[in-house]
């Protein structure tokens, strides 16, 4: 099974169960030589397979798996917050408030 995007996921995980599945980069596949269409998407891995030419990839375990899966979420909600605070900031100083700068806070220091 070649890992392209997310979907193979549900479908590993239904197999992993029954029989020894191996994830294999597409990269790996598509840089050996060889003819790949979508109606031998199948047979040309198994080919490829048989004469030992693809390595499985590495599948965490199941904690490792999740706490990488935590650990990309987190990432993602920072860099959205951080995207939203940019673009607050670029709306104040578009009204001429800055608020990162000393010369903003010592103005305000002297009205208060």
């Amino acid at each position: 099974m070649e890992s392209t995007g997310s979907y193979w996921k549900p479908l590993y995980n239904l197999l992993k169960t029954t029989c020894v599945v191996w994830l294999v980069n597409p990269v790996h596949v598509k840089a050996l030589r060889g003819r790949k269409a979508d109606v031998q998407d199948s047979q040309w891995p198994a080919e490829l397979l048989t004469f030992g030419l693809v390595v499985p990839s590495f599948i965490p375990d199941r904690p490792q798996w999740e706490l990488r899966e935590a650990v990309r979420y987190r990432r993602r909600v920072i860099e959205e917050r951080a995207r939203k605070v940019n673009r607050i900031q670029k709306v104040l100083e578009g009204g001429h408030i800055k608020l990162g700068s000393k010369t903003a806070l010592h103005k305000f220091e002297r009205l208060g």
